[in-house]
């Protein structure tokens, strides 16, 4: 029964910070949040897990360790293409983000 217990503690906590989040992000779209139930449900399940994702793989892509990596390579073409990808994809982002907000 212990092992019980402490499974139902760690799902509790789990929800908390689940929730926490969440409300972190409504706070964050403020004006812009679902209008309706089965959007707020997609903004709580599916809005804390991409938050979470989106922020390791920026910390994983603007770290130091990355930057001395890029920064040492001795090719210059492979330092000014890897800048052009990383540029195409956050156009591609941003483009994406400006088609949704004009959509609706």
């Amino acid at each position: 029964m212990v092992t019980l217990r402490r499974v139902s503690e760690v799902v509790f906590w789990v929800a908390v910070v689940w929730l926490a989040v969440a409300g972190l992000l409504a706070f964050e779209f403020w004006p812009d949040l679902p209008r309706s139930a089965s959007g707020w449900a997609a903004f709580i399940a599916f809005g804390p897990p991409i938050y979470v994702l989106a922020e390791a793989a920026a910390e994983g892509l603007w770290s130091s360790r990355v930057g001395r990596r890029i920064s040492g390579h001795p090719s210059r073409s492979v330092r000014v293409l890897l800048g052009v990808v990383v540029v195409l994809l956050m156009s591609v982002v941003l483009c994406a983000a400006v088609w949704l907000a004009t959509k609706h």
